[in-house]
């Protein structure tokens, strides 16, 4: 059965020769569609692109002037691969997976003066990635709506709140940090945002902290093979390694593409529940595990992995099984799409229902883009979603039963969020 009538087809990937593949990176021209601004970056984690794969790593990154590369893998002070490439723009290493673990990569061109370094944590349980779902009540929690790859302004947004330090580190201790998803499409810098997040995560964890990423519905789209919203530059990046945007983001062979498949849908800290779009009626009967349990089954299935790809013959057991992984991962009604709470003033009792079955005081949601950070159904709901993304974060500081609810910006004192307002939001997939 062929699936995926509304999404770009996903072309596996091409199998080019290593020699072959490495000489072509030597002359794919520079990247472009840029309007005649200023070259975006390219080096380390802005273009860097890890995938696994029958038992071995395979490691792109792209350097800033055509040179020869050089890539150190490490785990501890084992050494597992040293490698050189021949100069060009684009280079490629692979080497044996040790399978789970932190592996440390230093890399970059090899006559420059110093290499770039990214961490590799492979496997749920070593640092990174781990789903988790349920959350006791913490004194502060932070929250960030839509990022569309704009990492600058995330990390000053960060920084501005104490959360990382000036080299974009963790420095928020026992801080829970919550990102509401779409940190994919439509942004310039959609890969070093990714890469940036994914060691957070891990750095938040071994500091006694917590960075949760709640999935989007754009990250739904790209693990899928609908890539209509992805921008230029990520499109060139792929381009110029060869290979499909697929394949950068495979849900199964992409080391952040299956980060990103262990994320939840939607998460519970305390009395306040969090998803992308928000739980609506459809899901009302499922709890926050039961919502993720779901997750859990369609993301692993062959059907979710080949989605969009119809050279690929996948036969479901029935039609019924198809319709509920396509009303979780794609209609309205689910976590990943709803946008009732933000745009109508109508689902008041199916919110009151929801808040009453889960025992919870909040709800707090992105996906439909406010002006700024505001209440809806009096103060029982946040949006979070901005038409500036990145530029505004939520503060929960618990203050007896209920919450002092603070927005910070990326400069500047927080400004205490005040009440419900008329504003009526945007629309944005």
């Amino acid at each position: 059965m062929r699936i995926g009538a509304n999404a770009a087809r996903a072309v596996p990937g091409s199998g080019v020769l290593l020699c072959a593949l490495v000489a072509a990176l030597t002359v794919v021209p520079a990247l472009a569609g840029t309007g005649g601004q200023e070259q975006p970056r390219v080096e380390g984690e802005y273009g860097l692109v890890v995938t696994r794969d029958s038992g071995r790593i395979t490691v792109r990154w792209l350097t800033g002037e055509p040179a020869a590369g050089y890539l150190e893998a490490r785990s501890g002070e084992r050494l597992l691969h040293r490698d050189t490439t021949p100069s060009g723009a684009g280079h490629l290493v692979r080497f044996a997976d040790p399978g789970s673990g932190h592996v440390r990569l230093r890399y970059g061109a090899a006559d420059g003066d110093s290499l770039l370094e990214t961490t590799l944590w492979l496997g749920e349980g070593s640092g990174a990635g781990r789903r988790e779902t349920v959350f006791g009540a913490r004194d502060s929690l932070w929250v960030v709506g839509d990022v569309h790859g704009h990492y600058d302004r995330l990390r000053r947004l960060l920084a501005n709140a104490g959360l990382v330090d000036a080299g974009g580190r963790w420095t928020g201790g026992h801080s829970h940090l919550v990102l509401l998803g779409d940190l994919m499409d439509r942004g310039p810098h959609v890969t070093r945002t990714l890469w940036f997040v994914y060691r957070l995560q891990a750095e938040a964890r071994e500091a006694g902290g917590r960075v949760s990423v709640v999935l989007g519905n754009h990250e739904i789209m790209v693990l899928t093979g609908d890539h209509r919203y992805v921008p230029s530059r990520e499109r060139l990046l792929a381009t110029r390694y060869g290979i499909t945007y697929g394949e950068m983001y495979h849900p199964r062979r992409s080391l952040l593409g299956e980060w990103l498949t262990r994320q939840p849908a939607a998460i519970r800290v305390g009395d306040v529940l969090l998803a992308h779009g928000g739980i609506g009626p459809a899901y009302l009967d499922m709890s926050v595990p039961e919502l993720n349990d779901s997750l859990t089954t369609y993301v692993s299935e062959d059907l979710f992995e080949y989605w969009s790809d119809t050279t690929v013959q996948i036969t479901p057991r029935d039609s019924a099984v198809v319709m509920r992984r396509v009303q979780f991962l794609f209609e309205g009604p689910s976590v990943f799409w709803y946008r009732d709470y933000a745009r109508t003033d109508s689902a008041g009792e199916t919110l009151r229902e929801l808040l009453r079955r889960r025992d919870a005081r909040l709800h707090v949601i992105a996906h439909t883009p406010v002006p700024t950070i505001r209440h809806s159904y009096g103060d029982s709901v946040v949006l979070a979603d901005l038409e500036r993304p990145a530029t505004e974060m939520l503060l929960l500081v618990r203050e007896g039963e209920d919450y002092q609810r603070w927005v910070y910006g990326m400069e500047g004192a927080p400004r205490r969020l005040g009440g419900a307002d008329s504003t009526s939001p945007g629309t944005r997939r």
